[in-house]
């Protein structure tokens, strides 16, 4: 499965990546952390 950073998960989205961190915060939208500890959403 692809997955996806913040930021261009936010594109698709056509939202902000603030938002979508905070979706993520909210558990609207599930998040897991990459070997590096960014979150990542898997699309």
């Amino acid at each position: 499965m692809t997955t996806f950073r913040i930021g261009e998960a936010a594109t698709l989205l056509g939202v902000s990546p603030d938002t979508v961190r905070r979706w993520i915060d909210a558990g609207r939208l599930a998040a897991r952390r990459d070997d590096n500890g960014h979150r990542t959403v898997e699309g």
